[in-house]
């Protein structure tokens, strides 16, 4: 349970510092609407959650898998990582002020931090692929400082530069200098001499559910959230303001499916644990959501009817994602990739389609809800049909796995389990 605190803890702090500096930012600058950044960048953050899978996660389980003892594949992802970062995070930067539009939203308020969103995100994922070698190699403590103190540097240097001069650039400008100073200086300590692998490829099948997951999570905000926006200004106040109070804790909440890959990887993963001591991490953030809610909607303007509607939304995917989180690691890692893939592949496409046709502000949110359930049924089922849980909490196959000229099969089992 230590684990699951530590690191959902360290995920939970940089999200709300994260929170905090568009709140503060909003009241240094004298336009409290600037907080709506947080809400019209959101599709960015799966962006990058897209190439941390494929080059930090998938690296990772890749060599753990392999019994690797160099760090090749590890480190070649990060250079990976950072190539493509580079190219895509520069062009969003570049089109900033089109996305701001397509989001339905004011350029002339919003298109310099959109900007400097983009720029953060391009340190915050190389970043992110240094802090992911650290957390496989059971070094917690130091990730978590390093991640808290990214956004920490970001929240004082934004917000202090606010309270001097009110000019945009100056602001965006020394944020970014110090942010990439901060990530060059770790990425240089960290980086060793190592084998360069031009095939990153086999990485996708160790992490493939998030990486589509991700994808299609951009779908569903990018244009879900354009629709929403059009229904006028209340709906983006109550629908930013439940995103702030339950972005963060979503974010901690990542540390179930962050800590189920890591033992799955070692083959020290045991189901009744996990699930325990994510359903106790679970009820401790739905809690702090609804009292930064309810403690805040009034000071913040937002119509309270229209805020209860989305929290309870995400409050009910908060409960059935435990059950998802862990028995997705699980099918991806200790049973089929493809197979794994293909299910939530075909959930998240039922969500984004939902999210992009339900003609209505609560579009993302009520496709959220309806297919998180969706998905924890089925997850339960499809594993209730191929393994059997022994008292011990560890999953047996039902069937016996063998294979023959690359072709996988499944034998009845002859032997009695638990």
């Amino acid at each position: 349970m230590k684990r699951y605190i530590s690191i959902s803890l360290s995920l939970l702090v940089v999200s709300l510092v994260n929170m905090l500096t568009w709140l503060c930012l909003g009241f240094t600058m004298g336009n409290p609407n600037l907080s709506s950044v947080f809400s019209l960048t959101y599709p960015v953050q799966f962006v990058v959650y897209v190439l941390l899978s494929l080059f930090g996660t998938g690296a990772n389980v890749r060599k753990n898998k392999k019994n690797d003892e160099t760090d090749n594949s590890v480190f070649s992802g990060m250079i990976w990582g950072i190539f493509f970062s580079v190219i895509i995070f520069v062009v969003l930067s570049v089109f900033s002020d089109n996305y701001v539009k397509f989001m339905n939203m004011d350029v002339a308020v919003f298109g310099n931090f959109a900007r400097f969103v983009m720029l953060q995100s391009l340190a915050w994922i190389i970043f992110q692929l240094v802090l992911e070698k650290l957390y496989f190699e059971d070094k917690d403590k130091e990730a978590n400082i390093h991640g808290v103190m990214f956004y920490v540097l970001s929240f004082v240097s934004l917000i202090v530069c606010s309270l001097i001069t009110k000019n945009e650039t100056i602001i965006i400008a020394v944020s970014l200098s110090l942010l990439f100073v901060y990530m060059l200086v770790l990425f240089l300590t960290k980086i060793r001499k190592f084998k360069f692998e031009w095939n990153f490829l086999p990485n996708i099948k160790y992490d493939s559910v998030t990486l589509c997951t991700s994808l299609l999570f951009f779908i569903t905000y990018f244009v879900g959230y354009s629709n929403a926006f059009e229904a006028g200004e209340k709906y983006i106040v109550s629908i930013n303001l439940v995103n702030l109070v339950t972005d963060p804790q979503w974010d901690a909440l990542g540390a179930i499916g962050k800590i189920a890959k890591i033992d799955l990887s070692r083959d020290d993963y045991n189901f009744k644990s996990a699930i325990k001591k994510s359903l106790i991490l679970t009820v401790m953030y739905m809690a702090s959501s609804l009292a930064l809610f309810f403690g805040l909607f009034k000071a913040y303007g937002a119509t309270l009817w229209i805020g209860v509607i989305c929290l309870l939304m995400q409050l009910i995917d908060m409960i059935t994602d435990v059950f998802s989180q862990n028995l997705r690691c699980f099918l991806q890692l200790d049973f089929s990739a493809t197979f794994a893939t293909f299910l939530n592949f075909s959930i998240m496409g039922l969500r984004t389609l939902l999210s992009v046709v339900l003609i209505t502000p609560f579009n993302t949110n009520l496709a959220q809800g309806t297919t998180g359930t969706m998905e924890c049924i089925m997850y339960i089922v499809i594993t209730s049909c191929f393994f059997k849980l022994a008292k011990s909490g560890i999953f047996i196959p039902r069937k016996k796995k063998i294979k023959i000229d690359n072709i996988v099969l499944y034998v009845d089992r002859r032997v009695q389990v638990e």
